[in-house]
């Protein structure tokens, strides 16, 4: 395992550390992907196309990097196969919970969230999830792993935490019968019930603690907004709506990580990736 060299910087300017209100954290993780493969260089690409964002937030009429914005060097590591492995990936965030950063972790496959948030719950014991995603990813075992992507948030539920899942519009009868046996501390919003209303988000934040941890598989979008992912599902939610939804988050919760995955380059146009950065940048600039 090791931190490997830092191709270019979000926005193309660093902070230094103890200035940084914000860490982007590259992690280009890929090992279990089974559909679409190129999800290990979405952090790269993301990073250098941010360069080409306006600085200027025209909705809260800011200059949002203004608050400090560090790029950390991305987190290069063999496969996750067992909990040792997942412990030792999450000591690599250590520094960032103990120094009250707000990270954002550019994914990478949909895994890297269990090592990411099981570190978090040191510091932050009470804790909850949104996953905002396509799919469900709450199998316990794919393809003989515990630890694949599709795996991800049953290893986070494993913990005992409450978690929404909501945008899913592709999940398996054997995740649904999970849900419905642990309805106490697991709620779902189906995309087919949601995409035209936000009355559901009220019942979503009520149900979660105060702290939570905020996990982003692109592929919550309809693909007229991002279409390069590794498993792309029709159906998905608007840019206006995610936004909406964001915004309503951070105003209402304390956000104590973000990550977001899957996302695969797109060339020649990189319209996926540039919609990352720019989500990037509106997250940053809603987070209080």
């Amino acid at each position: 395992m090791k931190i490997g060299e830092s191709p270019c910087d979000f926005l193309g300017f660093q902070t230094p550390f103890e200035e940084a209100e914000f860490i982007i954290q590259p992690f280009p993780y890929e090992y279990t992907t089974t559909f679409g493969k190129g999800t290990g260089n979405g952090p790269e690409k993301v990073l250098e196309v941010s360069d080409y964002l306006e600085m200027y937030d025209e909705e809260s009429g800011t200059e949002p990097y203004l608050r400090g914005i560090r790029t950390a060097t991305p987190i290069e590591l063999p496969e996750i196969k067992e909990e040792k492995d997942v412990e030792e990936a999450g000591r690599l965030f250590q520094k960032y919970f103990e120094n009250k950063k707000k990270l954002l972790t550019i994914g990478g496959e949909h895994t890297i969230t269990y090592p990411i948030f099981k570190e978090a719950l040191k510091y932050y014991p009470k804790t909850g999830v949104l996953h905002l995603d396509a799919h469900g990813d709450l199998r316990d075992e794919y393809e003989g792993s515990r630890y694949n992507h599709a795996c991800v948030m049953r290893r986070v539920a494993d913990t005992g935490v409450k978690m929404v899942s909501a945008g899913i519009r592709a999940i398996s009868a054997e995740e649904m019968q999970f849900i419905n046996s642990n309805s106490d501390r697991i709620k779902l919003f189906l995309a087919h019930h949601i995409y035209d209303n936000t009355g559901w988000l009220e019942k979503a934040l009520s149900f979660l603690p105060d702290e939570v941890y905020l996990t982003i598989d692109v592929d919550v979008f309809d693909s007229s907004v991002i279409r390069a992912t590794g498993t792309p599902e029709p159906g998905g939610l608007s840019w206006y709506y995610i936004l909406k939804l964001l915004k309503n988050i951070f105003l209402r919760k304390n956000v104590i990580a973000v990550d977001i995955v899957e996302i695969c380059p797109d060339p020649p146009y990189e319209v996926s990736t540039y919609s990352v950065a720019k989500l990037i940048y509106k997250i940053i600039s809603y987070w209080k």
